[in-house]
């Protein structure tokens, strides 16, 4: 008798391989429960019954922190936080004064919500509002001048955040990350974005001020995302695409600059078959040239066209 001999077979793996691995996972390794003696929490937090506060974390005035969420260790919390019940935050969090966090989140190491906007304003010309109009990097744009960020973050429940993802607080409203979205590691979400429920943010991503992404939209690896650009709802970007216009709903869009799939993909055959092209060009000019009785300095054809 083989090992092959008694196979389990399920109609869907990967979520039977959920199902199993949540089975299998360890809890979080926390030193003892309550607060540990080695936190900060001021006076006026309120910490709900079955939290963890771990060494090295510090809860700001006025948070609270909801039923049985650890902060495991080296967690910093703002000031009038509040957090959710059932949350697992890694170490070296950081949660900004003043952001909303919904229950059973998980963050993991590193991850920063709530620090301030990439907002500034140029003392003279704006040297890239001109580019954008006319092409050209003209002037001198001068001394950068700060625009703080007054806003906060607000996330749904059930959301997972990755290591070293940062999400930033909104000028004046409020940056949203909406119930069940996943973000994977290395994300870096602007000021003023809102992202809807049940999405899928890839590792390496970049979405810039303002985008507005729609429920259950999967955005792809190292994919860059334009300030104040709208993606629909059920959308899929492909990885490294970058996008600069609208997307709409259920659509699959990929490249630089992004377009349907199969432009993208339309554009990548034709792009392979540009030395095919390279090549009867030349032996045309050949032709042409034997009929003119003249000759084809050597370089000439697929040389030339490096």
């Amino acid at each position: 008798m083989s090992a092959f001999d008694h196979v389990l077979r399920v109609a869907a793996p990967r979520i039977t391989l959920s199902h199993l691995t949540t089975l299998f996972a360890p809890e979080p390794a926390v030193l003892g429960s309550g607060v540990h003696p080695l936190a900060v929490v001021d006076a006026s937090a309120q910490l709900e019954a079955g939290t963890f506060i771990g060494p090295f974390c510090t809860v700001g005035a006025g948070s609270r922190v909801g039923a049985g969420t650890m902060l495991i260790s080296h967690v910093a919390v703002g000031a009038d936080v509040t957090i959710g019940e059932n949350g697992i935050f890694h170490p070296g969090v950081r949660i900004g004064d003043g952001c909303r966090l919904g229950s059973r989140m998980i963050v993991h190491g590193n991850a920063v919500i709530g620090a301030d906007g990439f907002g500034f304003a140029t003392a003279d010309a704006d040297v890239v509002a001109t580019a954008k109009a006319s092409g050209k990097a003209v002037g001198n744009q001068g001394a950068l001048l700060r625009i703080a960020s007054l806003g906060n973050v607000e996330i749904g429940d059930d959301v997972e955040i990755g290591a070293g993802s940062c999400i930033d607080r909104a000028t004046f409203a409020t940056t949203r990350i909406g119930n069940g979205t996943k973000i994977d590691n290395l994300v870096q979400i602007g000021h003023n974005v809102t992202i809807g429920n049940d999405c899928r943010i890839c590792g390496c991503v970049a979405l810039s001020g303002s985008v507005v992404v729609g429920d259950r939209t999967v955005v792809g690896g190292n994919t860059g995302i334009a300030d104040r650009v709208e993606i629909g709802e059920d959308v899929l970007i492909m990885a490294s695409s970058s996008v600069g216009s609208r997307v709409p709903s259920r659509a699959v869009y990929g490249g630089t600059p992004a377009v349907p799939r199969d432009r993208a993909l339309e554009q990548v055959m034709n792009i392979s078959r540009l030395r095919f092209l390279f090549r009867d060009v030349k032996r045309l000019k050949e032709r042409m040239a034997s009929l003119e009785g003249e000759n084809i300095s050597e370089g000439d054809g697929e040389d030339r066209q490096a």
